[in-house]
């Protein structure tokens, strides 16, 4: 490898991150910022570095330089409003995500969605949604967008306004998987559960491989004295999203009672492959076509 090669040097830092040496990791990400200074990775990475080591002020420098001469200012202006989040800098972080809506090219509306999420997870319904309806006026035809506002009212317990959403999608486009999924978790909290097992259904037969949509389709079923499918699906779901939580509290509660614990803790901890979480609504997707 030529050490005079971008890509080398960050090779090469990446190698010393995963062999836990930040200190000489950082000074090729450093070399790589010389050689390279219109690319925003080392930066990112670097910062990373200065924060595991509680250095913010220097994390905060480096990313503000990095978007005095990166190519995408609006897309490193994303990643230090998110340092300011995680900082808990919420005023700094407000503005700057503000500013990359400002910045963004034409017709892009990342930086919108990441100006909603960060509403969303500021708990503030009303900003949050004009957020979105600002991306409805640009990608007016766009499902998915449509989708993530729905998303939005539910995640806020306004399952009504959700239903009417979701439903315009499903108007338009019967198999829409993501709308589906949504159609069928509405229709749960409605305690309907057998229209929400068939939309489960839908989703599970066009994406096998989505851990949610078995997650609620092993819920309808236990809740309709179905538990052995309901066990079955719940499996399902933590093979194929091992941080479902509430799956593998269900899972341990069936198996408690058929006094089989053992077996379950085994089973659950070669499943194990991420952190434990509930899942949440994710409107920082990227719409399709932006």
């Amino acid at each position: 490898m030529n050490p005079d090669h971008f890509n080398t040097q960050l090779s090469l830092g990446r190698l010393l991150l995963l062999k836990g040496k930040p200190d000489k990791a950082q000074e090729h990400y450093q070399k790589a910022i010389a050689l390279d200074p219109s690319s925003s990775v080392p930066y990112v990475e670097l910062s990373r570095i200065y924060a595991g080591k509680g250095e913010w002020d220097k994390a905060e420098a480096v990313l503000k330089r990095m978007i005095l001469t990166s190519g995408s200012t609006y897309q490193a202006l994303h990643v230090l409003a998110f340092f300011y989040e995680s900082t808990r800098k919420f005023g700094q972080a407000e503005q700057t995500y503000l500013k990359a809506v400002e910045t963004a090219p034409q017709g892009d509306v990342a930086a919108l969605i990441q100006l909603a999420s960060y509403y969303g997870r500021m708990k503030s319904y009303e900003r949050a949604l004009q957020a979105m309806q600002k991306v409805v006026e640009i990608r007016k035809d766009d499902l998915d967008v449509l989708v993530s506002i729905g998303q939005l009212h539910f995640y806020f317990n306004k399952v009504q306004e959700a239903e009417a959403t979701v439903d315009k999608v499903l108007d338009k486009k019967k198999g829409h998987l993501d709308a589906n999924l949504l159609k069928g978790r509405i229709l749960f909290a409605r305690k309907d559960f057998g229209n929400a097992l068939e939309r489960f259904d839908v989703v599970v037969r066009e994406s096998p491989r989505n851990g949610l949509a078995y997650y609620y389709r092993g819920l309808c079923h236990i809740e309709k004295g179905e538990p052995k499918m309901g066990r079955q699906d719940l499996l399902k779901a933590l093979e194929f999203n091992p941080g479902l939580l509430d799956a593998r509290l269900l899972l341990a509660e069936f198996y408690l009672k058929d006094r089989n614990a053992i077996w379950l803790v085994s089973r659950l901890m070669q499943q194990r492959k991420s952190p434990l979480r509930t899942p949440r609504p994710d409107l920082r997707r990227k719409p399709e076509g932006s």
